[in-house]
């Protein structure tokens, strides 16, 4: 109990006594953004992925299945990190900085999209697609406490696109080289980021929960179309989503599924 006031000290003794839960527990309080690191200041980026990790381990060493909530909601929480150490490698010429304070997922988003959310000077197309990985990992109840935010992603996905020539591209070439090009559109690699189930970590319930398929198409297709664009205009983006999420109301796929079953 005297250690109880002393984390860092305190998942040490755990881990001899074989107390591998507790261990993990106190790993995880350390962990949090906001918490006291070792040196009784902030943790830093470094701190928390290491203490995550040992976490993660403690929890495996009592019998705990990879697959178990407190092991996902662990994985997630390391992706943040990393996250946020590669948006701060992308704008510091690759040098990174494990010595940063963790940032709360709401803070990460906005970072990820720059500045009052309009797209801030060095701000990457990599960038907007960490900030639904952000979503991703951040849980449930956040993405439905963001949804508005989570709308605003999504548009700055589409505005990395110019759909124009993509139509263009959609009616002249083959098959093959216009998936090719779809499928490395931001707007398609958000979709299986979102609605992939087994593309990567995904913390809480489906992304469908908060905005479907079929919502994301409505609200893109107003925010691109704007009601001056022709349907085939239009096409590209409906296709983008569809490689990857089913689109309520859509009978048949729009691109030829054996175009891009292969690995592009």
């Amino acid at each position: 109990d005297c250690l109880r006031p002393r984390p860092p000290l305190l998942w040490l003794h755990q881990l001899r006594a074989d107390d591998y839960v507790g261990a993990a527990s106190t790993l995880r309080g350390l962990s949090g953004t906001g918490a006291k690191g070792i040196s009784g200041k902030g943790a830093t980026l470094a701190e928390r992925r290491q203490f995550l990790s040992l976490a993660k381990l403690s929890l495996l060493a009592s019998g705990a299945s990879s697959e178990a909530d407190e092991i996902v909601s662990i994985d997630a929480a390391l992706n943040l990190t990393e996250i946020q150490c590669g948006l701060l490698a992308r704008r510091s010429d690759g040098k990174g900085d494990d010595s940063a304070t963790p940032l709360p997922p709401l803070r990460l988003v906005e970072s990820c999209l720059g500045e009052g959310n309009g797209g801030a000077a060095g701000s990457e197309p990599e960038d907007v697609l960490d900030a639904f990985s952000v979503f991703a990992s951040a849980g449930g109840a956040f993405r439905e406490a963001n949804k508005t935010l989570l709308e605003a992603c999504w548009r700055r996905a589409a505005a990395e696109t110019d759909w124009e020539q993509l139509s263009e591209l959609r009616a002249s070439a083959g098959d093959v080289k216009y998936v090719r090009s779809l499928v490395n559109t931001p707007v398609a690699r958000a979709a299986r980021r979102c609605y992939q189930k087994s593309f990567a970590v995904r913390l809480g319930p489906p992304f469908d929960e908060v905005l479907t398929p079929r919502d994301v198409l409505n609200l893109l297709e107003g925010a691109i179309g704007g009601g001056d664009r022709s349907d085939a205009a239009l096409d590209p983006i409906r296709e983008a989503i569809g490689l990857y999420a089913l689109v309520e109301g859509d009978d048949e796929d729009v691109v030829p599924r054996d175009s891009y079953d292969m690995d592009v």
